[in-house]
């Protein structure tokens, strides 16, 4: 029963950050009009992509230099943090100069999107914190940031609905509010290892270095994913109106359900299924059919309670094609993206980052060319459609690279996984 529990509090803690935000963005889908859903959806996505990569930056930056010299540690953080704030501003400015062309089309208001988009210097401050908490081993203070945020987001968030006050720009200053909390209280717990400012032209560059030595490729691969999660959204923009992107934004909702959940079990769960280091493969696909019978259950529950949910939760009306239809497209697509995730998983751990690159810039050249025609004639069922052939796409490449290394694959019914795990419970 140790086992279990060590399990049951992983998976907690892996998911508590995931089950707040889909409680939030449930309840924005509540209140908010389709357009102002899929507004807000916009400006999260493309902040939080970018916010995610100066956090991939500053991941490897910290854990490398905070274990080499733990007494440039001050040095370190301060440097970093104020690199990744310098470019977050530059990328700011570049978002305000070319909201008009990146916008849905039927937007005239572009105010929500300039106080959306200042939110990306904020996203980026709070992850050097948590980042910086990462690489002191701080887990338990991390975990109680990532709580603490959450509960004051909700806390606020249900303050403006008892107020009537479900609007863009209270969101946006609810989420401003909540963040600045955050670094400060961060702050606060870092304050004892960086007492001293220090900024160091020179550490800039050894990382500069490092990064083009060590991370080149793995970096270039996590920014080509990120790019294409935001190519998504511009390219509804451009092509379609704020409605379309809210209707999305719905059936992208329902995908994340089963993305965390199906994800987030078997990665927690099956690493204990054999020794670590044993059989490559064998891991691999373990966890890839668990998370393909998982996403299945739930994806098939998803669609049977869709409409319910939809009207009488979200108090929306949603056409068949572009919603349920929609929907259950965009969720294969995202099990594909899912299991080819693992792929890349595997080929970065054996060292082989240049074949992640390769299979992440394949990807991104396929979803440039099927989406632009399919999105333009079908709108929001034509990005799922394109969003399926993508997937299914670096799905199949990935699996070649595989076997280039020597992965081969091997099936794994549920009856086997189940027992694999009960077997561990019991030692």
């Amino acid at each position: 029963m140790t086992f279990f529990r060590g399990v049951l509090w992983n998976t907690l803690t892996l998911m508590n950050e995931n089950f707040f935000s889909l409680l939030f963005t449930f309840i924005l889908a509540r209140y908010l009009s389709i357009s102002d859903f899929g507004i807000y959806s916009y400006i999260r996505r493309i902040i939080t992509n970018i916010s995610v990569f100066f956090n991939s930056i500053g991941n490897f930056s910290f854990n490398y230099f905070f274990q080499k010299n733990k007494k440039k540690r001050e040095e370190v953080f301060y440097t970093i943090q104020i690199f990744t704030i310098f470019f977050s501003v530059v990328i700011l400015i570049l978002l305000i100069h070319f909201t008009k062309h990146i916008s849905p089309s039927d937007i005239n208001n572009f105010f929500p999107f300039y106080i959306g988009f200042g939110l990306l210097l904020f996203f980026t401050l709070f992850q050097q914190y948590s980042e910086t908490l990462n690489a002191l081993f701080e887990f338990k203070k991390k975990f109680f940031i990532k709580i603490l945020r959450s509960i004051i987001q909700l806390i606020l968030l249900l303050i403006l609905i008892v107020l009537k006050k479900i609007e863009l720009k209270y969101i946006f200053f609810l989420l401003y509010i909540t963040l600045t909390l955050m670094i400060l209280i961060s702050h606060y717990l870092v304050k004892d290892e960086m007492k001293k400012i220090i900024l160091s032209f020179a550490l800039i560059i050894n990382t500069i270095r490092l990064l083009y030595k060590k991370a080149s490729y793995f970096l270039l691969a996590v920014f080509l994913n990120l790019l294409l999660n935001v190519l998504i959204y511009i390219f509804l923009a451009k092509f379609s109106n704020s409605k379309a992107i809210g209707i999305f934004s719905y059936n992208l909702y329902f995908t994340m359900i089963f993305n965390i959940a199906g994800g987030g079990i078997a990665k927690t769960l099956l690493p204990f299924t054999s020794k670590r280091g044993k059989n490559i493969s064998t891991n691999l696909w373990i966890s890839n059919y668990a998370i393909i019978y998982i996403s299945f259950i739930i994806i098939s529950f998803l669609f049977f309670v869709y409409d319910f949910v939809i009207k009488e939760f979200f108090k929306k009306e949603i056409l068949f094609w572009e919603g349920k239809i929609s929907f259950l497209i965009l969720a294969f697509a995202f099990l594909f993206k899912l299991v080819s995730g693992n792929f890349g998983v595997v080929l970065n751990g054996l060292g082989k980052t240049e074949d992640s690159f390769k299979i992440s810039l394949f990807t991104l050249l396929a979803f440039v060319t099927i989406s632009i025609p399919l999105t333009q004639h079908l709108f929001t069922l034509g990005m799922s459609i394109s969003l399926l052939f993508v997937y299914l796409f670096q799905l199949i490449i990935g699996y070649i690279y595989l076997r280039r290394n020597l992965i081969t694959h091997s099936f794994y019914s549920p009856y086997f996984i189940v027992n694999k795990i009960l077997s561990k419970i019991n030692e």
